[in-house]
């Protein structure tokens, strides 16, 4: 899933996808375009989904850059945390 979010990418999940904290969050999140993760129970569930996608076409790159702009924010988020863990341990 979060392949696919970095790449600016909406992603549908289906209705067991609670065990998937990226799921779950960026479900969670308000864009503006409302489709970042969406959840599917039916294929006419994927059909009407596949449908607005179609609709909103002139707004994939801004979807894109939206997707892709909130994914930046957890860059480096593991040099951010070996920062943290050092600066505890030198404390020691």
């Amino acid at each position: 899933m979060m392949e696919a979010l970095a790449a600016g990418l909406p992603v549908m999940v289906g209705p067991f996808h609670r065990n998937n904290r990226e799921a779950l969050f960026y479900q969670k999140k308000n864009y503006s375009s409302g489709m970042v993760v969406q959840v599917v129970h039916s294929s006419a569930d994927v059909a009407v989904l596949l449908q607005r996608m179609k609709k909103q076409q002139d707004q994939i790159p801004h979807i894109k850059e939206e997707i892709r702009a909130e994914i930046g924010k957890n860059r480096h988020s593991t040099q951010r945390v070996l920062s943290a863990i050092e600066k505890v341990l030198s404390e020691c």
